[in-house]
């Protein structure tokens, strides 16, 4: 795992910085400083997760020479870990909604917007916008979960993470977030078809497709876990979902990062400045 770890750690540090350095010559922006909040929750996520693997890295070196390593650097990598999910599930749910996408007064005539469309095209977030209080919810129930799961790591009934109650509760909490995007975004690309945004169309099924394996790949592996000799599933699952989540988060953030990304030019924002492109650019109003 240790070498795993490495690799996967070092690429994608190679290829934030590399996105960071050409969203800012393209922009005049950072991604985090300056850029729209769906870049944003995205870089911040790909950062959170990159000092996740680090602090697990600094961990599993320690474990080697100890047998026990530094619980503090491997309840932090957790949380953090469990944080970027958190940042991206939430920015997926909201993506696949038509947030930045879709101009709701666009929508065909009948269609009644979702709750959280209607709530995600306001201009502004006001008191009865409940957008703080369900990520303040989340984060405190994934906080709670994270500290219990680990606290119970020593448990020898348990042969992985997430073999735990409370590793049950965070599978499920996974699933529901990924069954709302898939509905979400479903219903978005209908209702494009419909309109006929043929480009926007192909953005949200590759978006569709990214984001489902997403989610699904770690309730999946662990689902699958018992298959595999009790020693391997640590391995298995710890493993399988680092390097697949870690692969689908690039392939998602590259929608987004990238000056030829497809969200550049079918976002409903592509005009402000804030994304990389031929339609943003320096300058550009804000949103």
């Amino acid at each position: 795992l240790p070498t795993l770890y490495w690799i996967v750690t070092a690429a994608m540090s190679f290829y934030f910085f590399k996105s960071s350095g050409d969203y800012k010559r393209r922009t005049g922006n950072g991604l985090i400083f300056g850029s729209h909040a769906a870049v944003k929750a995205f870089a911040v996520a790909y950062i959170f997760q990159i000092f996740s693997m680090v602090l697990e890295i600094i961990h599993l070196w320690v474990y080697s020479y100890n047998g026990y390593g530094v619980f503090l650097f491997d309840f932090f990598s957790e949380f953090f870990e469990a944080f970027a999910q958190l940042i991206l599930s939430f920015a997926l749910v909201c993506l696949g909604n038509g947030w930045t996408l879709v101009d709701m007064s666009k929508r065909a005539t009948g269609k009644a917007p979702s709750f959280l469309r209607e709530m995600l095209n306001r201009p502004t977030l006001d008191d009865e916008t409940p957008l703080l209080f369900i990520v303040i919810v989340l984060v405190f129930v994934s906080t709670i979960l994270q500290i219990i799961n680990k606290v119970q790591d020593d448990d020898f009934l348990k042969f992985h993470d997430y073999d735990g109650l409370s590793g049950k509760f965070l599978i499920f909490q996974r699933i529901v977030l990924g069954i709302s995007f898939f509905v979400g975004i479903r219903g978005t690309i209908r209702s494009e078809e419909v309109r006929g945004q043929l480009q926007l169309e192909t953005f949200l099924k590759r978006l569709m497709g990214f984001g489902l394996a997403w989610f699904f790949a770690f309730p999946v592996l662990v689902a699958i876990a018992p298959v595999w000799a009790h020693y391997l599933r640590h391995r298995f699952v710890t493993g399988g979902v680092m390097v697949i989540q870690s692969i689908c988060l690039t392939l998602m953030a590259s929608q987004l990062f990238s000056g030829k990304s497809v969200y550049s030019k079918v976002s409903e924002v592509a005009a402000s400045g804030m994304l990389p492109g031929f339609l943003g650019g320096k300058g550009g109003k804000s949103y």
